[in-house]
């Protein structure tokens, strides 16, 4: 299910501009601590309110601040793992999973609910609270109650914290075989190297936007860090030169009207 982000977010001093289209692919939001990530996640889902632009899924506008449309987070058939999980502390994991299960009769939601049970491995943890759960746990009761929903999109917040490395050899393989689009944060390079394709990196606010897994961001990335430094450089050297040349023949009046056309030149470089 395609989506198509284009918002913007102030908070205090931090301006998110986020703005990306993405297919029917799975993609790693990345970037540092406080950068925006799971804010931009928050606002996909409906959870927090972007200060301008527009979001659109699969055809369905979900935000649209000119047209003053907001679908409530439950309308927006998005499943969401927060990153603490966020399950509910007085219901127990079946509890949990129900609560997302919102169509069918009582005998097609237990149906459901056994299926989950089983493939996330929580048989034998039905009645138990949050509390009484381990981490990996845990995450595994958040995910089955994201993917109860029936998502169109599914955006996860580090989803293998707290798991070790079989749980999370197990989970990507889930994910890999989720058919929606998914929007993954992590610092796992395993989990994103296994199963995304698509990697949009988000810097002060701003998104760019890789076509590969992480190995292929990070060297790309580089790639184009040399290209942009080697650019400014040539920059750097063509306005030394004009303003070698400009300082030298500004006092020759046969040479007025060439330094001119150089201070030109020199205000359109630095402009720019």
């Amino acid at each position: 299910m395609s989506l198509s982000v284009d918002i913007e977010k102030k908070l205090g001093a931090f301006h998110l501009r986020s703005q990306f289209e993405a297919p029917d692919e799975t993609m790693a939001l990345l970037g540092a601590s406080g950068c925006g990530k799971s804010m931009t996640l928050k606002c996909i889902a409906g959870i927090v309110t972007p200060d301008r632009g527009r979001i659109v899924l699969g055809g369905r506008v979900l935000f649209d601040s000119e047209k003053k449309i907001n679908l409530p987070p439950q309308q927006r058939r998005v499943g969401y793992l927060f990153q603490q999980y966020a399950l509910f502390p007085n219901m127990s994991v079946e509890q949990n999973i129900l609560c997302g299960i919102r169509s069918g009769d009582k005998a097609e939601k237990r149906r459901v609910l056994a299926e989950k049970i089983r493939m996330f491995r929580l048989e034998g943890l039905e009645k138990k609270h949050p509390a009484q759960l381990s981490g990996g746990m845990a995450q595994r009761a958040a995910i089955a109650r994201s993917l109860v929903t029936k998502p169109e999109i599914l955006l996860l917040d580090e989803p293998s914290n707290y798991l070790d490395t079989p749980a999370v050899e197990w989970l990507q393989k889930r994910l890999r075989n989720y058919s929606g689009t998914l929007l993954l944060i992590s610092h796992d390079r395993f989990l994103l190297n296994s199963i995304t394709n698509i990697t949009l990196e988000v810097d002060n606010g701003h998104v760019t936007r890789y076509q590969g897994n992480y190995n292929y961001y990070v060297h790309e990335r580089e790639e184009r860090r040399r290209h942009a430094e080697a650019a400014q450089e040539n920059i750097d050297r063509k306005k030394e030169q004009l303003e070698r040349n400009i300082n030298r023949f500004r006092a020759k009046a046969t040479k007025a009207a060439q330094v001119q056309s150089w201070i030109k030149m020199l205000d359109r470089i630095e402009d720019a």
